[in-house]
């Protein structure tokens, strides 16, 4: 008998999650004013947040912004209220402005999915001013260039209230609210793929100044498309109910250690800073805990094998047969930052079983021959890992930090029967 069904879909859910990313990112961000020019006026730098005499000047030379309704482009300011300057209307002056949108379209990529090997790149589309009661109802972009698969807005300092934007794709919404005291002195962005709706809501005072960019793909490239892992999330969640109802039986699993693909040192090791594949896991799993209780850790698995083993010559060895072996998970920290100090655990429950295999250990101590004992190798391996059990379960799981010491260990030779596992074909019951 193999896996709880359960069990393995957790495992299968979370070994088919491929990409990190979202259908959104947004905030504030470090960058250099870009020093605006109007084009009539290449000497006079629009000073941010726009002055009083500065707003006039952007309105004489702007046209109501339009916003696209089928094949036409349409102007209803019942719709979209606001002013937009062409980018033959202005000039970006400030060149540390480049490479600044170069760095922020490095972070876009991997907080949007993109494909990794993906080039991506930004086209000036205009510049927007909205007074107050300016505002944007509810749509979608139209593809206003080749290869366009999303929108970037850069809101520049601004002295403003309201304006909210709000973002949704497949049921999810996001609202940013980049007004207020902090907008004066900040540069907000707001990025997001095409097929989102999105809406600005009324600006109730002041006035808010914005680039927008198309996002743009290349040529060699597939479009790319938010991530939607709705569907993993549903199943992590359905398989984590009937782990919870199974729990007290004889058969249920007590936990799972679901390995990372990257190494971290302690330091790094949080669930903020995960990468890449690794993120998506563990936003997959993030969502599925705010539908069914369970507890989720991310820590380092600690495994430590004990060798019977033999000196081969001058500062050389080899390792003969395995006799004993510990598995623990260390320094685990939760979501909210709760932190337990050690979790030990069977080989049955890594995922997969025979993760170590593969691996070299990043320690090994060889100890020489004494009296009736012979020569001993210990190897030491660690890699990062989420682990997670039902809540029900959580006292069996954790080690009080008053438990006593183990005791010394016994050389009791493992086999694929043991207690042990350490063989890949060792297919411990759930």
């Amino acid at each position: 008998m193999g896996k709880k069904p359960y069990y393995q879909s957790i495992i299968d859910t979370l070994q088919s999650v491929d990409r990190p990313g979202n259908y959104v990112s947004g905030g504030i961000i470090s960058m250099p004013l870009p020093a605006l020019l109007l084009s009539d006026q290449p000497s006079s730098i629009l000073g941010l947040p726009l002055c009083e005499c500065h707003i006039k000047r952007v309105i004489e030379h702007a046209s109501r912004a339009p916003f696209g309704m089928g094949e036409k482009t349409i102007v209803d300011t019942s719709v979209r209220c606001t002013w937009q300057l062409n980018p033959s209307q202005f000039t970006i002056n400030n060149p540390k402005w480049e490479k600044s949108m170069h760095t922020l379209l490095t972070r876009l990529k991997t907080e949007l999915g993109c494909d990794e090997k993906m080039a991506i790149t930004c086209e000036l589309y205009k510049l927007l001013l909205y007074e107050p009661g300016g505002f944007f109802k509810r749509h979608r972009d139209t593809e206003k260039a080749r290869n366009m698969f999303g929108t970037l807005v850069i809101q520049l300092p601004s002295d403003y209230e309201g304006g909210q934007l709000t973002v949704s794709h497949s049921g999810k919404e996001t609202e940013f609210s980049f007004g207020g005291s902090d907008a004066c002195g900040n540069i907000f962005f707001a990025a997001f793929y095409a097929d989102c709706e999105h809406e600005i809501k009324p600006i109730t005072k002041g006035h808010r100044l914005c680039l927008v960019y198309n996002l743009l793909y290349s040529d060699a490239g597939e479009c790319p498309v938010p991530p939607d892992n709705t569907s993993h999330v549903s199943s992590i969640v359905s398989a984590m109910e009937a782990w919870t109802k199974n729990v007290g039986s004889k058969t249920c699993p007590k936990m799972m250690s679901y390995m990372l693909e990257h190494q971290y040192c302690e330091a790094s090791l949080s669930f903020r800073l995960l990468k890449n594949t690794d993120r998506a896991v563990a936003d997959v799993l993030v969502q599925a805990k705010a539908r069914v209780d369970f507890n989720i850790f991310v820590g380092n698995v600690h495994l430590t094998e004990y060798w019977e083993a033999s000196h081969c010559g001058y500062d050389d060895y080899s390792a003969d047969e395995l006799y004993n072996e510990e598995l623990c998970a260390k320094n685990l920290k939760s979501i909210d930052g709760k932190r337990i100090p050690s979790v030990d655990f069977p080989k049955k429950y890594l995922v997969p079983e025979d993760f170590f295999s593969g691996i070299d250990p990043d320690d090994e101590n060889f100890q020489e021959a004494t009296g009736n004992e012979g020569a001993t190798l210990d190897k030491q391996y660690r890699w990062a890992a989420l682990l997670l059990w039902p809540v029900k379960k959580r006292t069996v799981m954790v080690d009080q930090s008053t438990s006593e010491p183990p005791a010394k260990k016994q050389k009791v030779k493992c086999s694929t029967s043991s207690a042990c596992g350490t063989s890949s074909k060792d297919n411990s019951k759930e």
